[in-house]
C-alpha cells in the first residue's frame, strides 16, 4: 500500500515536471540475469520494474520492449530522459526508441554518474554521510535498533536491495534527507 502511494506520487510529479527512467542489468548470486528500471523525478527516486531475463537474449529489441514497459507505466508524455550504459545492445534499443519516441532524450550512464558524484560532493560533511551509511547497515542488522529508528524517524532509510546500479545513489539520498 505504501509503495503504491509513493509510486502514485511519483507518477503525479512526472506528469507535472517529467521524469527520468534509469535502466540496469546485472546477475544475482544464483547467476540469474535481472533487468531493472528506476524512475527519478522531483518527488524522488523509486524502483519501478524488474524482470528475470535469464533465458532471454539481451539484444536491442528485447531491451526496447522492456524500456517501453517503463515508459508506458509512467506515461510517454511524462518521460523526459532514459539513462543507459553504452553497451551496443542498449544503444540499439536507444536507436529504436528514438524512432518511436523522438521527444525522449537518451543519456549515457557514465555522464549521469558524474552528475550524481557532483551532488554527493555538495554534502556538507561527506565523512558524516559515509558514517551514516555504516550506521544504516548496523540499524537494519539489529531489530531493536531498527524499531527505535522507525519510531524516531517515522519511516525507513533506503538501503541496499536488489538493484545495484542505483543503490548507492538512493542510500546516500535517503541519508542526506534524514540529516
Amino acid at each position: 500500500m505504501e509503495i503504491n502511494t509513493t509510486l502514485n506520487t511519483l507518477k503525479e510529479t512526472c506528469g507535472i515536471c517529467g521524469c527520468t527512467l534509469i535502466t540496469d542489468a546485472w546477475s544475482d548470486q544464483k547467476g540469474r540475469s535481472i533487468m531493472n528500471i528506476v524512475v527519478h523525478c522531483l518527488a524522488g527516486t523509486a524502483f519501478l520494474l524488474s524482470q528475470d531475463a535469464s533465458s532471454d537474449k539481451h539484444d536491442g529489441n528485447y531491451i526496447y520492449k522492456f524500456v517501453e514497459k517503463g515508459i508506458n507505466y509512467v506515461g510517454v508524455d511524462n518521460v523526459v530522459q532514459i539513462v543507459i550504459d553504452s553497451a551496443s545492445n542498449n544503444m540499439a534499443a536507444a536507436n529504436t526508441l528514438a524512432l518511436t519516441h523522438p521527444n525522449i532524450f537518451w543519456t549515457c550512464a557514465a555522464h549521469t554518474i558524474n552528475l550524481m558524484l557532483a551532488d554527493i560532493g555538495k554534502i556538507k560533511n561527506i565523512q558524516s554521510a559515509i558514517m551514516m551509511g555504516s550506521v544504516s547497515v548496523y540499524i537494519y542488522s539489529h531489530t531493536k535498533s531498527l524499531d527505535i529508528m522507525r519510531k524516531a524517524t517515522d519511516g525507513e532509510i533506503v538501503r541496499p536491495g536488489t538493484t545495484r546500479f542505483s543503490t548507492a545513489f538512493l542510500s546516500l539520498s535517503s541519508i542526506r534527507e534524514k540529516e
